[in-house]
C-alpha cells in the first residue's frame, strides 16, 4: 500500500536512493521493486523476547545504522511510538510524521506533521504525505514486482492448470478468515455449478494448515492446494493469471488487486472504507458498512449488521467473528458467477 507514494518520490526527486525500514518478515514485499534502493529491518518478535539490556543495543544499533545513510528526508508511516523514537535521533535533514499529541518526545520527533485520517483508504492516507511536501499526484497505480524467473516458472504452471479461481480465505488475524464451512461450499459451487476449479493457498503456518485440511474434508470436489509450498513472490505470480480471487482482508488480497485480477474481498471487523481492494484505474470509494459494495473489477462482501466493521480483534476482541461465521454465502457465490459470466462472454 506504500508503493504508489514510493514512486511519485522516485519521479520527483529524479531517481533518488529510497530506503524503506520494515518489520522483519515482511521484506519480500518490496524486495523486488525497482525503485527501492535498500530495505533495513527489524526484528519485532525477538525484540519483544529479549532482555532490557538486548534491546537497547539493538535500538542503539539500528539508529546508528540509520544515521550513517544521513538521510535528507524521512517519512514515518507509522504513528507508533517506535517510529518516532527512531525518527528522533535518525539524523535526517527534515523528517515528517504523523500529529498524535502524545508528548514531548513524540512532538521533538518530526520538522512537520500530518493529521491522519483514518476514514479513508490506507492508500490515500499514505499519498497525504505528497501534499505536505507540495509533490503532484501522478501514480496512483499499487504494484508488486515478480522476478522474471519466477513470473515464468508460476505462469507455466498456470497454463497447465488452464481457467481457474485463485481462493485464499486465511488472514493473519484468525478473527478475519472466512469460515471453514463456507470456503469448503465455494470450492464445490466453482466446481460443480460453474465448471472451474479452484486453487487453494495458504501459508505455512501450522494453524493455516490446520485449518487447511479441515476445508479439504469437508468437500466434495478436489482442488489444487499450494499449502504452504509457495512464497509471497509465487503466489503473486501464480495469482495473475486467475481469472478472479476470492480471499480474506488479507496482504494475498491487495496483492490480487495490485495484478488487476478481479478480487472479491470478504470482510468482517475491518473497515473496508481503509483496506477495500484498491482498484488501479478508479482508486476506492468503499463505504464504512456492510453488504455488498462494488468498485470497478473489484467486490467487497461483509455482513450487513450495524456492528460491521466493529475494527476489534473479533467479537468483543474474543478473536472470534460471527460476522464472517454467519456471512451470506449466497451473496459470495452469485458474485463469483456473475464475474465467471462476464469473463466468459468477454472471451
Amino acid at each position: 500500500m506504500t508503493t504508489p507514494l514510493i514512486s511519485n518520490l522516485y519521479d520527483y526527486y529524479h531517481q533518488p536512493k529510497i530506503d524503506i525500514l520494515l518489520k522483519k518478515g515482511t521484506e519480500e514485499i518490496l524486495e523486488n521493486n525497482p525503485f527501492v534502493k535498500e530495505i533495513l529491518t527489524y526484528n519485532q518478535q525477538l525484540i519483544k523476547r529479549s532482555s532490557l539490556f538486548q534491546k537497547i543495543t539493538t535500538s542503539y544499533n539500528l539508529i546508528r545504522r540509520i544515521r550513517t545513510e544521513k538521510y535528507d528526508l524521512l517519512i514515518d508511516l507509522d504513528d507508533g511510538d517506535k517510529g518516532a523514537f527512531l525518527s528522533k535521533f535518525s539524523g535526517a535533514k527534515r523528517r515528517i510524521g504523523y500529529d498524535n499529541e502524545r508528548g514531548f518526545l513524540y512532538n521533538k520527533s518530526y520538522d512537520d506533521f500530518l493529521k491522519r485520517k483514518r476514514e479513508i483508504h490506507i492508500v490515500d492516507q499514505n499519498l497525504q504525505f505528497l501534499d505536505l511536501l507540495s509533490i503532484p499526484k501522478k501514480f496512483l497505480e499499487v504494484t508488486f514486482h515478480v522476478s522474471n524467473t519466477i513470473k515464468k516458472d508460476m505462469h507455466d504452471k498456470a497454463k497447465r492448470i488452464g481457467k481457474f479461481i485463485h481462493l485464499h480465505p486465511f488472514s493473519q488475524g484468525e478473527y478475519k478468515n472466512i469460515n471453514s464451512q463456507i470456503t469448503s461450499e465455494i470450492i464445490d459451487f466453482c466446481y460443480f455449478e460453474l465448471k472451474i476449479p479452484v486453487v487453494l493457498t495458504s501459508s505455512k503456518s501450522k494453524y493455516e494448515l490446520k485449518i487447511l485440511r479441515k476445508i479439504l474434508r469437508n468437500c466434495n470436489s478436489s482442488p489444487i492446494v499450494y499449502g504452504g509450498t509457495l512464497n509471497l513472490e509465487q503466489i503473486a505470480a501464480l495469482n495473475s493469471k486467475a481469472i478472479l480471487f476470492v480471499g480474506a482482508d488479507t496482504a494475498i488480497m491487495h496483492i490480487s488487486a495490485a495484478n488487476n485480477t478481479p478480487t472479491i474481498g470478504v470482510f468482517g471487523p475491518s473497515n473496508p472504507r481503509s483496506w477495500g481492494p484498491w482498484d488501479n484505474q478508479f482508486g476506492a470509494n468503499y463505504e464504512k458498512r456492510g453488504g455488498l459494495q462494488i468498485n470497478n473489477i473489484h467486490t467487497v462482501i461483509s455482513e450487513d449488521k450495524d456492528c460491521v466493521p466493529c475494527n476489534n480483534l473479533g467479537c468483543n476482541n474474543s478473536r472470534v467473528s460471527h460476522c464472517l461465521d454467519e456471512l451470506n454465502k449466497d451473496l459470495i457465490k452469485s458474485s463469483i458467477k456473475k464475474w465467471v459470466v462476464s469473463e466468459d462472454l468477454n472471451t
